[in-house]
């Protein structure tokens, strides 16, 4: 289990984690500019993800790694 944590501290990590987030929304938005949603959320081939499916996985991952590497808890993601 990791170090304690005061309540503000709970806090702080939150902010990071929505201006992580925020910023990715907005950067993802950018990227997917002029495409369809068709597009974002076809499956080019048996078993392969959608961007929509990897831009999912991504902030996902994205968010954990901000969390562990705040909460020193990293290597549990």
């Amino acid at each position: 289990m990791g170090p304690e944590r005061s309540e503000s501290g709970v806090m702080s990590e939150a902010k990071v984690l929505l201006e992580v987030w925020g910023r990715s929304y907005r950067d993802l938005g950018k990227a997917f500019d002029g495409v369809s949603d068709e597009s974002v959320h076809r499956r080019p081939g048996p078993g392969a993800m959608a961007i929509s499916e990897i831009a999912a996985h991504v902030a996902r991952t994205e968010g954990l790694l901000v969390l562990g590497e705040n909460s020193g808890q990293l290597g549990r993601v």
